[in-house]
């Protein structure tokens, strides 16, 4: 198993970071900016970040489908806000698997998604907000994806 680096809340806090699931030690890796990449500088198990847009690379996909090897290519990137202690509702589980689909969907439904108010991760589960949203030409606060009608 991978080493585990905790995370210095107070110097992420408030600052974009992008989150994917670290599949060597089995928690989720948060990367900040540095001057030339993203870095990774914690990994955690509980953590709530705000206006999420998730991210997919399709020519690393790709390779990941040729190769049968999997590497980080899809990621949520946001605002780190804080630990999951936050009263916050989020019904939505997220789920990714770039052998199944080139996005992110909605488990259950399998709704796309590409955008949410907020990312809550608590307890190694990702749980999105109702507001999340499927259609990159909208609104997300006007497009609700509980009211779209299914085709």
């Amino acid at each position: 198993m991978a080493a585990i680096r905790e995370l210095d809340w107070s110097a992420h806090l408030g600052k974009q970071t992008r989150i994917y699931r670290n599949l060597q030690n089995g928690r989720m890796s948060i990367q900040a900016k540095s001057p030339k990449s993203w870095k990774v500088v914690g990994h955690v198990l509980d953590c709530v970040l705000g206006d999420v847009k998730f991210h997919v690379v399709e020519s690393t996909r790709q390779r990941v489908l040729t190769q049968q090897r999997r590497t980080v290519h899809a990621w949520g990137q946001g605002t780190l806000i804080g630990v999951s202690d936050l009263d916050i509702y989020a019904p939505i589980d997220l789920t990714y698997n770039p052998f199944l689909s080139d996005r992110f969907l909605e488990r259950g439904t399998q709704n796309r998604i590409i955008y949410c108010k907020y990312l809550v991760m608590r307890n190694n589960q990702v749980w999105l907000t109702p507001d999340a949203v499927d259609d990159a030409r909208c609104c997300p606060l006007l497009r609700l994806v509980w009211n779209r009608p299914r085709g």
